[in-house]
């Protein structure tokens, strides 16, 4: 698939690019004489131009750090997925190579099941157990839980009994709400938020299902459907033939999305213990009212799982 868009993107570039190149060559060849300068002069200008426009139409097909080198042709590029390409561009034909080239089919399964996590996305571990503060550094409650809400951050369950006098209060407070900041100096996490004491006590439990927004939508409630970090982190995964793969270890999520679950598959493969970033839409969760049991289920084999980039966590840190 990411060979036939850069195919279509590039195609009608390769011919021109390697023409141009060429008649630039010749009149070097020629030792440039003077009648020939102002036409050299042109044709580099028409070189600049066509690297700026292989760099626009990769920048259209999703690619980013995007380095066009000069006359030679070679690209290099991330995906849409973060995964590093390098392109070689032949007079009417281009390669494009990967890290893995190893099993075509192994690697388009292992793209669609596992992703990267860059160093700036938020883990929940980071997040659960932070103390929040308001605008006057007082501290007002804790990030007790996360809610998602397919596959989307929907709140921050922040506990705020003791700051507002009364019993344990957990309120559903959504992540536009709350600051997170990470002090490099001090190498810790803080949340703060606007919200007042007031603000705080008017605010539906987190468990009210039939709570309404208030406090300008600062609020909202959990709903049945609603996935939990504390449901999720902890959970065995099996693929399809009821064999344990792994367990969650975290979930990673920026701009209220979430981003990957992170698995501990060490102990399936038989090594020491080894992460990998997984797609949500690669693992399906579901809830066994009977049992009242969560389970999760990927179709993944220990090939599949060995192929895996390995998330380390020192990559995470800031």
């Amino acid at each position: 698939m990411r060979h036939a868009i850069l195919t279509s993107v590039l195609a009608l570039m390769t011919s021109a690019a390697f023409a141009q190149s060429n008649s630039t060559h010749a009149g070097t060849a020629a030792n440039n004489p003077p009648e020939n300068k102002a036409t050299n002069i042109a044709q580099s200008n028409k070189n600049t131009n066509l690297r700026e426009q292989v760099t626009t139409n990769l920048h259209q097909a999703g690619f980013t750090n995007i380095k066009v080198v000069p006359d030679s042709f070679i690209v290099q590029a991330s995906d849409k997925s973060g995964n590093p390409v390098t392109m070689l561009i032949n007079p009417g034909s281009m390669t494009v190579f990967s890290e893995d080239e190893t099993n075509p089919e192994d690697q388009s399964a292992n793209r669609s099941m596992f992703t990267s996590i860059p160093a700036r996305e938020d883990l929940s571990s980071q997040i659960v157990g932070l103390d929040v503060y308001n605008s006057a550094n007082q501290k007002i409650g804790k990030i007790e839980n996360i809610a998602f809400d397919h596959n989307s951050l929907k709140a921050y369950i922040v506990g705020v009994g003791g700051f507002i006098g009364m019993g344990e209060h957990d309120v559903a407070v959504r992540p536009s709400a709350i600051t997170l900041t990470y002090n490099s100096s001090e190498r810790k996490w803080h949340a703060t938020t606007d919200l007042t004491a007031d603000q705080l006590k008017a605010a539906p439990d987190s468990m009210r299902v039939d709570a309404q927004s208030n406090a300008g939508g600062m609020f909202t409630s959990i709903e049945p459907t609603d996935d939990l970090n504390s449901r999720i982190v902890g959970l065995g995964v099996y693929n399809k033939d009821n064999q344990a793969i792994g367990t969650i270890k975290d979930v990673a999520f920026n701009a209220g999305k979430v981003k990957a679950y992170i698995l501990g598959v060490g102990g399936f493969l038989g090594v020491g213990e080894r992460y990998v970033a997984v797609r949500p839409s690669a693992v399906s969760l579901n809830y066994n009212s009977k049992d009242r049991k969560w389970r999760a289920e990927m179709e993944a084999n220990a090939d599949q799982l060995k192929a895996a980039p390995q998330y380390k966590y020192a990559s995470n840190a800031y």
